[in-house]
């Protein structure tokens, strides 16, 4: 893990920053937030629409509430090209650990805060039963890189992220080939319960 974690805060430090109005980076997430409440309360995933508009309402409050934080990080250049969809099952184990399968169909998805990126890292982990790994990368994070971001904007990150996986395994409910509804039903009600504890 600690191997793993200088890879990932060295490779953010050598990242070009990239430019964006803050305007724009804001939207961005308004405009995921919005379709993440739209298909979470969807009837056919038979999800729990209080919570969703809850957690999705609580966000929505935090951008609204909270600009600062993200003008922070615009102004600080911390806006890189990075992964994109940065999971446990895209490290591998090698003695040199390896970063795969970067999300290539899609530039606009990896652009993002690299706090934002080592966040969906860590909820994916927690999500996993082990939320010491998070803790561990953005320990070694702030010592390669001098950055701090906030920890109320960190819980932000986490819970979108988890919001997003969780639309992404509701999505899987809509394939009529998948026999398995109840797999991708629970990890749906399990990522909308993440998101729920970082708010």
């Amino acid at each position: 893990m600690h191997r793993i974690a200088l890879v990932l805060a060295r490779l953010y430090a050598r990242c070009a920053p990239v430019r964006m109005a803050l305007s724009d980076y804001l939207e961005r997430y308004r405009s995921d937030i919005r379709l993440n409440l739209s298909i979470l309360c969807d009837a056919r995933f038979a999800l729990r629409a209080g919570v969703v508009k809850r957690v999705c309402g609580a966000q929505l409050r935090f951008l609204r509430e909270h600009p600062w934080l993200f003008a922070e990080r615009v102004r600080a250049l911390r806006i890189v090209e990075a992964h994109g969809d940065l999971r446990p099952e895209h490290i591998c184990l090698e003695p040199h650990p390896v970063i795969i399968d970067c999300l290539q169909f899609n530039r606009g998805f990896r652009i993002m805060d690299a706090a934002d990126e080592l966040a969906h890292l860590a909820m994916e982990c927690e999500h996993l039963g082990a939320p010491w790994v998070g803790e561990h990368m953005f320990w070694i994070y702030r010592r390669v890189t001098a950055d701090r971001p906030d920890a109320a904007l960190l819980r932000f990150y986490k819970s979108y992220r988890a919001c997003l996986r969780g639309r992404l395994a509701a999505c899987h409910l809509r394939d009529r080939s998948i026999a398995d509804t109840v797999t991708w039903r629970s990890r749906a009600r399990e990522y909308l319960q993440l998101a729920a504890g970082y708010l």
